[in-house]
């Protein structure tokens, strides 16, 4: 390897990653719960999760069935990758990018007044995003402009919610003047429109502010949002499986799933490096071309932001999991 190719694979470069439920999306965690038989991922404190695992899987994979037939192509995404588990390869080299777990941000809940719905977000899922700004900052300085808005507001928020009280970012969500009323819960609310200001501002332009805008936002305590998750923040789904010829439920065969609802927005991020992959024994001149391009992690990152949409997490087959991705600081899709 060349000292060029060596500083190259040095080299980092990171991006955001939002994430927007166009279709309810079920990341499932693969096993039962007490209640719910299919539930999604969750961390430890029991809120909702798309572990970087998945996330990456789906890249991979959605990135490999655009190769179709192209061999030259998908040694491409074998590159960035890394080999199959299972292959000969497996220990050559490892993925020249890293994915970050998606937290969340904003869970749209239902609310009383104002329009069907509201975004609602408390400290805790702040400092998920916040976390993320800090730590792909060392790679990408365009990020640090985004933090001061963040930190400001979770100080700003932390201080002011509690205890049953809440902010709103307009009074449309208001009833009687000072009441708010979030899948059930009551809050006494107070309208902090400068609150509003510090969220966009912390939120990259062009993703999905106009959104947010629209729905509304609620500032909560970081009790309550467990609460609002559990009175109906997550979609429950029973679903059945029929005796065709009988057109009767199959004997166990009900069952109830959980699904992330549509338009709740997660945040993640990747950090892209040049491919590991050595070039030596290739002679195929124009592969060999192609794959030394990818010793850019910016080439690196520009495939992975090639995609602009994903089927993600299970039931895709039932139409869900069609979520819209959104980049920072890389903007729109090539």
């Amino acid at each position: 390897m060349s000292q060029a190719q060596q500083v190259a694979v040095s080299q980092r470069i990171s991006e955001l990653l939002f994430i927007y439920s166009l279709t309810p999306t079920h990341p499932g965690s693969g096993r039962g719960g007490e209640i719910v038989d299919l539930q999604v991922q969750r961390d430890e404190f029991g809120i909702p999760v798309i572990w970087a695992s998945g996330l990456k899987g789906v890249f991979r994979s959605n990135l490999t069935l655009r190769c179709g037939g192209d061999t030259a192509c998908k040694e491409r995404v074998r590159a960035i990758f890394g080999p199959e588990a299972g292959s000969r390869e497996v220990s050559d080299y490892a993925s020249s990018v890293v994915f970050l777990d998606a937290r969340l941000l904003l869970i749209p809940a239902r609310s009383l007044r104002g329009g069907v719905w509201t975004y609602v977000t408390s400290p805790h899922l702040l400092n998920y995003y916040l976390t993320y700004l800090e730590a792909l900052t060392e790679y990408n300085n365009a990020l640090n402009q985004l933090k001061d808005s963040l930190m400001k507001l979770i100080d700003r928020v932390r201080s002011s919610v509690g205890g049953g009280v809440a902010l709103v970012s307009s009074g449309r969500v208001l009833m009687g003047g000072n009441k708010a009323v979030i899948n059930e819960l009551e809050f006494n609310a107070k309208v902090d429109s400068d609150a509003m200001k510090l969220f966009l501002s912390a939120l990259p332009k062009d993703v999905g502010g106009d959104k947010v805008s629209q729905a509304g936002l609620v500032f909560i305590s970081d009790d309550d949002i467990n609460e609002v998750i559990r009175r109906g923040g997550l979609v429950i789904q029973t679903r059945v499986r029929l005796n065709y010829e009988s057109k009767t439920v199959v004997s166990g065969a009900l069952w109830e799933e959980e699904y992330l609802p549509q338009f709740t927005i997660m945040v993640s991020g990747i950090v892209c490096s040049g491919i590991r992959r050595s070039l030596d024994g290739i002679s195929n001149d124009q592969l060999k071309k192609s794959l030394e391009s990818l010793k850019s992690p910016g080439n690196v990152c520009n495939e992975l932001r090639s995609i602009n949409s994903l089927m993600l997490g299970g039931k895709e087959t039932v139409g869900k999991g069609l979520v819209k991705l959104w980049w920072y600081p890389g903007g729109a899709p090539p």
